[in-house]
Formats: structure tokens, sequence, C-alpha cells
């Protein structure tokens, strides 16, 4: 059986293994790992984008993308059981210097209506929110994938309000599994 609950409890078949010890290898910071390059380019045309760049970690990807999206003293909406609020040990705070906006999800998915609502309460002494966390997969949830047409509107209703959406904590082997279509991805990629 193949466990896909976490890409932190899978385990390489020989043949990964084998691919791993054979592969072409270089410097990474200079641009010179045959190997980093060639999946940085297959993800970008994957997902028609000009360029990608390939992070070890969901939490390192979590933790620069809240902070190229935000300045601190903002706020981001998110799950209440979201990983990066609940598993990354604070980055939100100690990396961009951002507060959680938290809503009530149903598996880890909220609708349009607690984004605007989260997005209308406003003023003075309270933080602008200015990202909005989609989790998929929700960890916490068993895995759950966000229906396309409910994250569309989710993030259709931050972007009305000129907030910025980031699609967050991306299993890949779990992601593969169910997005294999190239068409998908970057309908999902488009959304956010």
């Amino acid at each position: 059986m193949i466990d896909l609950y976490s890409d932190t409890v899978t385990q390489p078949t020989s043949g990964m293994r084998q691919a791993m010890a054979q592969a072409a290898v270089g410097d990474e910071q200079r641009g010179e790992d045959p190997t980093t390059n060639a999946l940085q380019t297959q993800i970008a045309a994957l997902l028609g984008k000009e360029a990608s760049i390939f992070l070890p970690s969901a939490t390192m990807a979590n933790a620069i993308a809240c902070r190229l999206h935000t300045k601190p003293g903002e706020a981001i909406i998110c799950d209440e059981r979201c990983h990066i609020l609940n598993s990354e040990t604070g980055g939100l705070a100690v990396h961009s210097g951002i507060v959680p906006r938290i809503v009530h999800g149903q598996r880890g998915h909220f609708t349009p209506e607690q984004v605007a609502e989260q997005l209308t309460l406003s003023g003075h002494y309270r933080p602008i929110t200015t990202l909005l966390a989609c989790e998929q997969t929700h960890n916490a949830a068993g895995g759950t994938i966000w229906p396309l047409e409910q994250l569309q509107a989710v993030c259709q209703a931050a972007h009305e309000r000129r907030t910025g959406t980031i699609c967050q904590r991306v299993s890949l082997p779990r992601y593969r599994a169910v997005c294999t279509a190239e068409k998908l991805l970057r309908r999902v990629e488009d959304c956010v």
C-alpha cells in the first residue's frame, strides 16, 4: 500500500532511490543543477508560467509566499485547522509579522461569504487583510480537495477586494494523484 497521507511519510521506492543516485547534479545556487533546472522548466511549462522555483518544503514555500504578498501588521484569511496556522511554528508572525483572520470552514473549505465578511470587517484599529490562504489538499481535514468551482468563487471574492491569494501546502504525491490533467492544474493555478 502507498501512504499518501503526507509527503513526510511517503517512502521512495527502490526505483526512485536508483533515479536519485543516478541523477545529474550540479551547483543549484549557481543555476548549474540540470535536474533542478529541468524540474523548474517542466513545472513552469505545465502551469503556463514564465518560470518556477523549486523549494524543498511546503513550510518554506508558505513562509516565502506570505512574506512576499504581505507587509508586517497585515492579516491573512485562513481556515482554523490549516497547516500554515497550526503546523509551521508561528511562521506567519515570525517571518512575516502578519496575523490570522480565522474562518471556520467545512473540512477545510470556506465560502465566498466568509471571505467577504472578513474583508468587510475593517476599522482604524483592525489590521488590513491582504492575503487569502486556501490549503490544497487540506492535511488536517484528511487530504480534502477544494472543489474547483468553490475555490474559484472564494478567490474571486478576495480578488474583488484587491486581496491576494495563495494556494498553500500542496502535497505533491497527493496533488499528482488528483490533478493529473494539465488543464485542471492550469485552471487551479489561474484562480490563485
